[in-house]
């Protein structure tokens, strides 16, 4: 048997559906509510993804021979690791009884953004480093977007990998030393990237390490390095590891027009005169129907939730009504003999 119900039921063998009713509309006024809040015009909300470092990052040093030793010779004595357990910057001239010891450390950190939509509207990006090791450190950490094709080499002069002195890629980010955390103290510090265009959303964003003063091949006094912690640090902590934390907003999908909202059904007073024959539940939209055994023993209320998220209509995991909808009809939601 189906029915619409334009009056809440009057025959005595249906009246185990009442006391249902009034929690089957409360879900419909709550289905309806949704549907007219979701026209209210929405706000992009802010997401947030942290990247460790790749596995293929890496460091490289020129160190200095005789008779000058500062500053080294671009053309020799390259010396470079593509998995670094750490990554070293700056430089260093030390002279004592053993001799004369020169060189320059630069770092280099790939990450996978590739993850983030090419929709994105990137907000902020932080490069988050752990200090290990802070040898006297008295420069400016300078990053720069630089791309050595996530293969790191040797280079045969001060160019290609290297990348120049000064370099010729571009300043994303800097950090001022004199806030380095201390030697050996295993603490985090953050770099503001201040050029997002920076962040590549279809590969790999790469950067480059170096010290402002190893840049401007500045003969230190002693050791003027720092050592971060790098991707294959062994069995370290992975929040050791380098990352690099995006903000970023999508704007949300256009919402489909509104159509006009459900009327819940009248309450009608009694009336001597007969209500109107059913006119059956197929094809019609916004209606209430249940369907009975022909013994009366058993019935399904089905009815129609607008809003598609929620979490009892009848395919959803979390339903209590499994049933499958009659045919030919827009009911998604059922309660089995109410």
């Amino acid at each position: 048997m189906e029915n619409f119900l334009k009056s809440l039921p009057k025959d005595p063998k249906q009246a185990g559906i009442i006391a249902t009713l009034a929690s089957l509309v409360k879900d419909l006024t709550k289905a309806q509510s949704t549907k007219i809040s979701s026209t209210k015009p929405q706000v992009a909300a802010t997401q947030s993804v942290t990247i460790t470092a790749n596995q293929t990052d890496g460091k490289m040093r020129y160190r200095g021979v005789a008779p000058n030793y500062y500053p080294p010779d671009y053309t020799s004595n390259c010396w470079v690791s593509t998995i670094s357990a750490s990554g070293d910057i700056g430089n260093y001239y030390n002279v004592n009884e053993s001799g004369t010891y020169a060189g320059e450390f630069r770092t280099y950190l790939p990450f996978d953004t590739s993850s983030i939509p090419s929709n994105a509207h990137i907000t902020s990006a932080t490069l988050k480093l752990n200090l290990q090791q802070n040898n006297s450190a008295n420069f400016t950490l300078n990053i720069r977007d630089f791309d050595w094709g996530n293969s790191l080499e040797c280079p045969s002069g001060e160019n290609d990998d290297w990348g120049r002195n000064p370099p010729n890629s571009t300043l994303v980010g800097t950090f001022n030393g004199t806030n380095f955390p201390p030697h050996n103290s295993f603490q985090d510090f953050f770099v503001t990237i201040d050029d997002l265009t920076s962040i590549k959303k279809n590969g790999l964003t790469t950067f480059i390490l170096t010290s402002d003063k190893e840049e401007a091949n500045l003969q230190p006094s002693g050791n003027n390095l720092i050592s971060i912690g790098g991707y294959d640090c062994g069995n370290c902590n992975p929040k050791l590891k380098p990352q690099l934390i995006i903000e970023y907003t999508t704007e949300p999908s256009p919402e489909p027009s509104p159509e006009p909202s459900p009327s819940l059904p009248p309450q009608e007073s009694p009336s001597p005169s007969p209500s109107p024959q059913p006119k059956g539940c197929k094809n019609k939209k916004h209606i209430y129907c249940y369907i009975v055994t022909t013994d009366h023993q058993s019935a399904i209320l089905w009815a129609q939730l607008d809003d598609e998220n929620d979490e009892r209509i009848y395919y959803k995991p979390t339903a209590t009504c499994k049933n499958t909808p009659p045919p030919d009809t827009f009911f998604n939601y059922c309660i089995n003999n109410p």
